[in-house]
């Protein structure tokens, strides 16, 4: 990733690189996505049982769950997996269309990758990486693909999930995390006051700021692992003026130092 992320229907793919074994307690995406492990062993844990993910393995990430995700470098010293994010939408087109059962809880896999997977994930991320040229219903038909594959093994998405006040919070401060949200800013985005949001959230044993700072910590996290970027221009990019109280936040969400993310050759 070479620049900050911006907001699509088709977010971009991304390549997660890591150096060292590292446990993530309760990680939430606000959507779902496609995972390939390239190199190294994805542990994933559920509220329903936990799973390992090997090399040359694909898994469904769901969006809004709760995850606990430990990723296993390999003895030479590197994690590597590729990220292809769905939106809500393409999910309901391509389960639509091709008359898939999702009622049930989600099946997530781990699969292994055919050639025939190979080929339709490949070609999703690169059309996601450089999507000029294809138009968003081609888009969505080479994610389907891959969806399709998938499905044919078992592995498929539940429904959409209910989208509780905190989901709700998570998706409006994901569209920019380094702007300084305010409770009473997201409430109007979301049609409602100030103290209605509060009281929500508070039912279930969430507040603003612990929803903000956690999406903020999620997301400085991806980009650790799937960009370039200073560890000054990761704090930036998650709305933290200041990289030194970015590491401490960092350290305390996740029991290491952001450069430590990526081993003694990171940039700092």
């Amino acid at each position: 990733m070479d620049g900050p992320p911006g907001e699509d229907a088709f977010p971009p793919s991304l390549t997660i690189r890591q150096t060292r074994l590292a446990r993530f307690h309760r990680l939430i995406s606000p959507i779902p996505a496609v995972v390939v492990v390239r190199s190294g062993v994805k542990g994933v844990a559920t509220a329903r049982g936990t799973f390992d993910v090997p090399e040359g393995f694909a898994v469904l990430i769901p969006g809004h769950t709760p995850l606990s995700i430990e990723n296993r470098p390999k003895a030479e010293g590197l994690y590597r997996a590729e990220s292809l994010p769905l939106s809500w939408a393409v999910l309901d087109q391509v389960y639509g269309r091709g008359g898939i059962e999702r009622s049930g809880p989600e099946r997530l896999g781990p699969v292994p990758l055919s050639s025939g997977m190979e080929e339709a994930f490949l070609a999703a991320a690169r059309i996601q990486a450089e999507p000029e040229g294809y138009p968003d219903r081609v888009r969505s038909h080479r994610l389907g693909e891959i969806l399709l594959w998938l499905a044919e093994e078992g592995a498929v998405f539940g429904p959409p999930p209910h989208r509780e006040p905190s989901h709700r919070v998570r998706e409006v401060v994901s569209e920019d995390l380094a702007r300084p949200w305010k409770a009473g800013e997201v409430a109007a985005r979301l049609a409602m006051s100030e103290p209605t949001l509060r009281r929500h959230l508070a039912t279930e044993g969430e507040t603003f700021t612990d929803l903000l700072a956690d999406a903020r910590m999620t997301q400085a996290l991806a980009l650790l692992q799937a960009s370039n970027w200073t560890v000054e221009a990761v704090a930036a990019a998650v709305g933290y003026a200041s990289p030194s109280r970015f590491a401490v936040r960092f350290r305390v969400r996740f029991g290491l130092a952001p450069s430590e993310i990526r081993g003694a050759s990171a940039r700092t």
